[in-house]
């Protein structure tokens, strides 16, 4: 692992646990394979301080950074940035992420 200690743990649709750290971006842990994927600022994350992570209905992974909140869509390797969050995604800070649900209530 990149770190000693992680903020939060998230499982993607391919049953792979996401683990955020303070300075270390997150480590996507491959329960099958027992490998390591390492997703940090030189892989796109918009910065390597990540502290919140989670999954919306799609299967997508949202992240909170220093820098904004990353849209993570694990299949394509696609990371899109929010400075800026969009109406659904709210932060409180850049260190919680919120994510809206269809009936407007704040899931977490």
């Amino acid at each position: 692992l990149s770190d000693s200690s992680f903020f939060q743990a998230e499982q993607d649709n391919e049953k792979n646990i996401w683990l955020t750290s303070y300075n270390n971006g997150i480590n996507i842990l491959d329960l099958k394979s027992a490998k390591i994927k390492y997703l940090k600022a030189a892989e796109g994350l918009d910065n390597n301080s990540s502290s919140a992570i989670t999954k919306d209905g799609s299967g997508q992974m949202w992240v909170a950074t220093k820098g904004g909140v990353d849209a993570i869509d694990s299949k394509q390797g696609k990371i899109i940035h929010y400075n800026d969050p969009p109406e659904r995604i709210i932060t409180r800070s850049t260190w919680q992420l919120i994510i809206r649900g269809k009936s407007g209530k704040a899931l977490s």
